[in-house]
């Protein structure tokens, strides 16, 4: 499991989440460590994506409610 603190935007997340994916896909021949921390990284990515969806989303409804 990835263990780092949690950004307050989704924006933050995904650019933390490509830069620990880099990192850990980086050696030539990745250990099975690497490729496990590269899966976590990807899945923190899609949530905060799904986050910012949502949070845009939501902001799309707010101004056609006033």
């Amino acid at each position: 499991m990835i263990l780092l603190p949690l950004e307050m935007a989704p924006e933050a997340t995904i650019l933390k989440a490509r830069a620990v994916r880099r990192t850990a896909n980086a050696p030539g021949n990745p250990s099975a460590l690497d490729r496990r921390v590269a899966s976590q990284a990807s899945a923190m990515e899609a949530n905060a994506r799904q986050e910012l969806i949502t949070l845009r989303a939501v902001k799309i409804d707010e101004i056609g409610e006033t």
